[in-house]
C-alpha cells in the first residue's frame, strides 16, 4: 500500500447569535420564507441536501443561489446550531465547483431575523476567474468522454483523467490544497481536492454520487482523516478513492485498487465513515471485476490471463498490469511466483515478443489489505 498523509480542511462554524434590542419594527418581524422555491429538490447529485429539514433546505438553497455574489450576509430561516452545521457542510459538500468559502461562518441573529455571515478565501474578482478556469477545464474534459459512454466508463475516465492530472501534495504549515481548482488546474491537492474534482466531473457526467469521510490507516500504521467517493452504478453503491489510487511519481501508471469497492472491502484500512451506512453491497462494477481480473487462486490459468490482459494494454499505450485476489493465500503465491521468483519476467518477455516492444525492467507496487498488485513496464 502507498504511505501517504491525508487531512480534512476543517471548516469551523462559529454561531454568533447577536441579538438586536431593535424593538419590534417591521425589519424584526419574522421573514416568510414560503415562496423560496427549492429547485433542488429532486436533484440526486446533492446527497446531503436531501438529509435536511425543510428550513434546512430552505437555507441551504438561499445560500447556494446567492454566495457567488460575495454578499456580506445572506438571510436565512431560524435554525438551530446543529442544523447549521449540517446547512454548511451539505452546501460544500454536494458543490465542489463552489470556490469562494474561507474557513470559518457564522450565523447572527438581528430581533426576529437571522442572517448567514459568510467569509470569503478571496475576493469576487480572484473567486470568477477561478470559477471561469474551472469551468473551463471542466468543458474540455467533458468532449473527451464518448456520447454513449456508461455511468461505469464515464466514471474510469473521470479517475484516470484526476489521477494523471493532480499529485498528492502536502506541505506541513502550509495551507491545505483541497479544492476541486487545487486538483484540476494546479494539479497539487490533498485527499479534499481529489474527492472534490471527482464529484464535480461526475455531477457533470450525470453519475450519482457524494462526499464521504472517514479514517484511514496507510501502510506506515499512520491513521489520518480522510475523504473519497460513494459512487452509483447501475442503481448500486460503491467505494471510489482516487487518493489511494494515485502513486504520484512512483509508477508511470494509475492504480484502480480502490476503484469501486464494497464496504466489506474498504474496511481493510478505512473506518469511522460518515455517513457511516453506505450500502456498497456488491463488486459487480469493481474494476478487476469487470475486466475479468479478480483472482481466486494463483496458477498457470491466472498468470496466462494477466499476460495477455498485460499485451492488450501495452499495444492500448498503457504500460502495465494490475491484478486482484480474493484471499490472501492466492495473493501471497502470487506475489511469491511473480516478485520473489522473478516470474513477472515471463510476462515481460511475451508483451517485448508480441508488442515489439524492449522493455527490460519491472517495477511493482502491492497492497496487502485489499490484495492487490500492480506491475508497470519499463
Amino acid at each position: 500500500m502507498k504511505s501517504r498523509i491525508s487531512f480534512l480542511l476543517l471548516l469551523s462554524l462559529c454561531l454568533a447569535l447577536l441579538l438586536s434590542s431593535c424593538g419590534f419594527s417591521n425589519y424584526n418581524l419574522p421573514t416568510d420564507f414560503s415562496s423560496v422555491e427549492l429547485i433542488y429538490e429532486n436533484d440526486p447529485s446533492r446527497y446531503y441536501y436531501n438529509q435536511l429539514t425543510d428550513d434546512g433546505k430552505t437555507a441551504y438553497t438561499l445560500i447556494v443561489n446567492n454566495i457567488s455574489e460575495h454578499p456580506e450576509k445572506i438571510e436565512i430561516p431560524q435554525i438551530d446550531e446543529d442544523e447549521f452545521g449540517k446547512v454548511f457542510y451539505a452546501v460544500t459538500y454536494d458543490n465542489p465547483g463552489i470556490l469562494c468559502f474561507g474557513m470559518t461562518s457564522s450565523v447572527k441573529a438581528d430581533g426576529n431575523k437571522f442572517f448567514y455571515v459568510p467569509e470569503y478565501s478571496a475576493n469576487k474578482e480572484e473567486c470568477d476567474k477561478k470559477t471561469n478556469e474551472l469551468n473551463t477545464a471542466v468543458s474540455e474534459f467533458l468532449k473527451t468522454v464518448p456520447e454513449n459512454s456508461s455511468d461505469y466508463e464515464k466514471e474510469l475516465l473521470t479517475h484516470d483523467y484526476i489521477c494523471d492530472k493532480c499529485i498528492y501534495v502536502y506541505n506541513e504549515g502550509e495551507s491545505l490544497k483541497g479544492s476541486s481548482y487545487d486538483a484540476i488546474i494546479n494539479g497539487e491537492a490533498v485527499c479534499e481536492g481529489y474527492a472534490r474534482a471527482a464529484k464535480l466531473f461526475l455531477d457533470k457526467l450525470s453519475v450519482i454520487n457524494y462526499l464521504i469521510c472517514g479514517d484511514a490507516t496507510n501502510s506506515d500504521g499512520k491513521t489520518e482523516s480522510h475523504m473519497w467517493n460513494i459512487v452509483n452504478i447501475d442503481g448500486k453503491n460503491y467505494h471510489l478513492d482516487l487518493t489511494w489510487d494515485d502513486y504520484d511519481n512512483d509508477s508511470a501508471a494509475v492504480s484502480h485498487s480502490y476503484f469501486n469497492l464494497s464496504d466489506d472491502m474498504i474496511k481493510a484500512n478505512h473506518f469511522n465513515l460518515a455517513p457511516s451506512d453506505n450500502n456498497c453491497v456488491s463488486t459487480d462494477a469493481n474494476y478487476f471485476k469487470v475486466n475479468n481480473l479478480m483472482f481466486e487462486s494463483f496458477t498457470k490459468n491466472e498468470k496466462k490471463t494477466m499476460t495477455s490482459t498485460a499485451v492488450k494494454n501495452v499495444r492500448n499505450s498503457c504500460n502495465q498490469v494490475e491484478v486482484c485476489f480474493v484471499n490472501a493465500y492466492a495473493f501471497n503465491k502470487a506475489i511469491t511466483d511473480l516478485a520473489d521468483k522473478s516470474g513477472i519476467y515471463d510476462v515481460l518477455d511475451d508483451v517485448n515478443k508480441h508488442c515489439g516492444k524492449k522493455f527490460s525492467s519491472v517495477t511493482y507496487a502491492e497492497d496487502d489489505d485489499i490484495y492487490t498488485v500492480q506491475f508497470v513496464f519499463e
